[in-house]
């Protein structure tokens, strides 16, 4: 299912190509879950062409393991092009070296970190 997303924008001036949507799968139980720590509600099994929908990340505890800084920013093909990336897995998959996501810290998307140890 793709998710027209609000907090980018096409980049017209990068070399990479990005039609403004992101996409998760319908089964919540697919495997795909564990790279994305956005949720939709209401399932996405029970949404079609032109529903609306909430997309928000759950209180979820992760690990960092990695930190990725670009410069110049990174050309992915939308705005606000990255300057730091955070790359990280929810605690319960970090034995599933498959299982893991980014997060770019000064995007428009509405993503609150706090720090819980060190």
């Amino acid at each position: 299912m793709l998710v027209e997303w609000p907090w980018r924008a096409v980049d017209p001036e990068s070399a990479n190509s990005w039609d403004g949507t992101v996409g998760f799968p319908r089964d919540p139980d697919a495997y795909d879950w564990r790279n994305t720590p956005w949720r939709v509600e209401p399932e996405t099994v029970e949404l079609g062409r032109g529903d609306s929908c909430f997309v928000g990340i759950p209180t979820t505890e992760v690990q960092v393991t990695a930190i990725e800084r670009f410069e110049p920013p990174a050309d992915f093909g939308f705005l606000p092009r990255p300057v730091v990336a955070l790359e990280v897995c929810p605690i319960e998959y970090l034995q599933d070296e498959e299982a893991g996501y980014v997060l770019y810290l000064n995007s428009d998307e509405p993503i609150d970190i706090e720090g819980v140890r060190r």
